[in-house]
């Protein structure tokens, strides 16, 4: 039997580390490249009962949609603008066309339909691919700090409001009393005291004394007026003083 020859342990290290490298870049290979174009999404139109169901669909750019028959009998996918034909799509055929560009593509059955939405008829439209999802790294989240503790503030003692003083009462001011003013005196004229008329002197009877003289009378008469005017007069005076 011949010898086994013995491998040098520096190459079997150099061996394995090589193994080693190859794995990691095999990895590498297999993961999907950041930012590489997810796979077109497909969306399925039927044709069933001379129809396109459903006869309209929305689809961002990029996607592929799949006409499939389901009538027992033949039926075409014709755009209006002639930018894509089917041919005759047998029962149980499908047909498949990716629209890149966004815009609104009108189509129809060429036996059972007309463009313009004549009869059997459908409607695809596209629009703008939106921005791909930027990775986002996750961020360490920092432990939750410990809240310090508030010192209390000191509760001020509420100070009861100074009482309001009550309006002082009003010392009533003494009206003057009137002074009372004498009755002034009604002069009411007394009725003068009738004038003694002088009765006429007798007739002389023959055979009668003759008797006084005549001028004696009237001055007697006329003192006796002069002195009743007097005690007139001075009676007045009296009460009006």
């Amino acid at each position: 039997m011949g010898k086994v020859k013995r491998v040098p342990g520096r190459l079997l290290f150099m061996g394995i580390r090589l193994l080693i490298v190859a794995t990691l870049l095999s990895g590498f290979g297999l993961a999907p490249a950041a930012g590489a174009r997810p796979a077109a999404q497909e969306v399925t139109v039927e044709m069933r009962n001379i129809a396109f169901e459903p006869r309209t669909v929305t689809v961002p750019a990029g996607t592929t949609v799949v006409w499939v028959n389901r009538d027992a009998f033949a039926h075409t996918v014709t755009a209006d603008n002639g930018s894509f034909d089917s041919g005759l799509i047998p029962p149980g055929g499908a047909f498949r066309f990716t629209f890149e560009r966004p815009g609104t593509y009108p189509y129809y059955c060429v036996p059972h339909g007309g463009p313009g939405g004549v009869g059997m008829a459908g409607l695809v439209v596209v629009t703008a691919p939106g921005p791909s999802p930027t990775p986002v790294r996750p961020t360490a989240t920092p432990a939750p700090a410990r809240p310090s503790p508030t010192p209390a503030r000191p509760t001020a003692t509420p100070v009861p409001p100074p009482p309001t003083p009550e309006p002082p009462t009003p010392t009533p001011t003494p009206e003057p009393s009137p002074t009372p003013v004498p009755p002034t005196p009604t002069f009411t004229p007394s009725p003068a005291p009738p004038t003694p008329t002088a009765a006429p002197p007798p007739a002389a009877t023959a055979g009668s004394d003759p008797g006084p003289p005549t001028g004696l009378l009237v001055g007697g008469i006329a003192l006796a007026a002069l002195g009743a005017a007097a005690a007139v007069l001075w009676r007045l005076g009296r009460r009006a003083g």
